[in-house]
């Protein structure tokens, strides 16, 4: 099933089959036979950069961006709220067992 995105979700992928289903058209070659048979792979894709105060940036802003969020900064009192930001599926903070409570707080990291 092909789907496709609403104005505004940020960036999507798909494979080159479902553009070409798309617009009507057909894949110059069949896929493998194990393919086929719906056996899909996610490609993982990272991305990340340097946040410095230095050039003018706030790492706070950024994280409530990312997370499409709400997050006070307490360095500076500011608010940043992204909470009505759309396009993101799911955010999560990965700590190990045992980590102190500021460890699974946004704001605090």
């Amino acid at each position: 099933m092909l789907v496709i995105p609403k104005q505004g979700e940020g960036r999507t992928y798909t494979l080159p089959c479902n553009v070409c289903g798309l617009k009507g058209l057909r894949p110059r070659r069949r896929l493998p036979q194990a393919l086929a048979r719906e056996e899909r792979m996610a490609i993982y894709h990272l991305s990340a950069s340097m946040i410095g105060r230095s050039s003018g940036r706030s790492a706070t802003a950024s994280a409530a961006y990312r997370a499409a969020c709400v997050i006070r900064d307490k360095r500076t009192g500011e608010v940043h709220d992204y909470g009505r930001k759309t396009g993101v599926e799911a955010t999560m903070i990965l700590a190990p067992e045992g980590a102190p409570d500021w460890a699974h707080d946004r704001a605090a990291l």
